[in-house]
């Protein structure tokens, strides 16, 4: 259900809110598909790859319409950094397109800034999501931005927690048994129920605290994921051979 409802549910979820709450169905495909388009007032553009956070993204393709829209302007790059409404762009071309000539004009240039709209803005928070990819199509997404050279950490932290999540809940059933048994000897329901709520909140809080510290690179992803559960399993073992004494 994790892997196949999650995803569709999460992308009904994003269509509603771009396109009835916050009114710019635009930001909807850039949520799901890899191949980025989208438009901003009489502007398109197309983006190959962009990271995590929004803030860098890989081969992008830039229209600009007049208002009959005719094609103006075309520009090219290889690499950009966003800045808001302020993209830096590097190793690109601007091709421009006039009326009174048969052939466009094309120069390159190796850096070159230029500012986009307000709504532009809005790509920085509308990056690729896990909750909406399944893990194959996760594993995919994280070898294409590894092959662009853009950097994959959160989404390799993502791709091996939803795995070691699932058995989150078998892990906190073998920490809970020996107090369970334990207090069962010496009577306390209310006792029981409160060292539960203490150990699923404290399995969450080093869950946390691990995917935060691989989401950062303090460490590796598949460690960040399962590192919880194997110090918790560990830890079960410890109290059920305490109980057998």
């Amino acid at each position: 259900m994790g892997d196949r409802l999650i995803p569709m549910m999460t992308k009904k979820k994003n269509y509603i809110y771009y396109n009835d709450i916050k009114k710019q169905p635009g930001l909807f495909s850039v949520i799901k598909t890899n191949r980025i388009w989208y438009r901003s007032k009489n502007s398109i553009f197309n983006i190959k790859t962009l990271n995590n956070e929004g803030t860098k993204a890989q081969g992008l393709t830039l229209y600009f319409f007049s208002e009959g829209w005719n094609l103006l302007q075309m520009i090219t790059a290889e690499d950009v950094d966003l800045n808001g409404a302020s993209w830096n762009l590097k190793k690109g071309s601007i091709t421009v397109f006039s009326t009174n000539s048969s052939f466009p004009l094309t120069s390159e240039f190796k850096t070159k800034t230029i500012k986009m709209t307000e709504e532009a803005k809005d790509l920085q928070n509308s990056g690729q999501t896990s909750d909406m990819l399944t893990q194959k199509e996760l594993s995919q997404f994280i070898n294409k931005n590894k092959e662009a050279g853009l950097d994959t950490v959160r989404y390799e932290v993502d791709y091996h927690s939803k795995f070691s999540f699932a058995f989150a809940g078998f892990v906190m059933s073998l920490l809970g048994i020996p107090f369970s048994i334990g207090r069962a000897r010496a009577g306390g329901m209310m006792v029981n129920m409160g060292i539960s709520i203490a150990l699923v909140f404290g399995y969450w809080v080093v869950y946390s605290s691990s995917l935060t510290l691989g989401n950062h690179g303090t460490l590796p992803p598949f460690i960040a994921a399962w590192a919880p559960n194997l110090s918790m399993s560990i830890l079960a073992y410890f109290l059920f051979m305490r109980l057998k004494r």
